[in-house]
């Protein structure tokens, strides 16, 4: 599904709006909404990377909790940074693996 095609602009996007808009901001559902329709959307497109798709959620995620705790700790502005930077060096060169493993990108 391509974003200028009819499935998308008529069909997805505007049910996924509508659950959006429908679900409540309480628990979370709004952004578990927006993960299951992303999912979708990319299983749409090429499901064996699916895997790839949840693998890199669940990395960002808890980087994202790592350099919050040493936020919250006081960590210094460099530990910070050179966490940050690692964590995006990692993902990076995953995806740099994995799309190596595939003819195109």
């Amino acid at each position: 599904m391509l974003f200028s095609s009819i499935e998308f602009l008529f069909l997805f996007l505007p049910v996924v709006l509508a659950g959006y808009y429908v679900l409540p901001f309480r628990f979370g559902l709004k952004n578990a909404w927006l993960l299951a329709a992303s999912l979708f959307f990319y299983a749409w497109g090429e499901p064996r990377f699916v895997f790839v798709m949840v693998a890199s959620i669940v990395f960002n995620y808890f980087a994202a909790l790592g350099l919050e705790a040493l936020r919250t700790r006081g960590g210094a502005l460099s530990v910070r940074r050179r966490s940050l930077s690692e964590s995006a060096l990692r993902r990076l060169s995953w995806s740099a693996m994995s799309c190596s493993s595939r003819s195109s990108c």
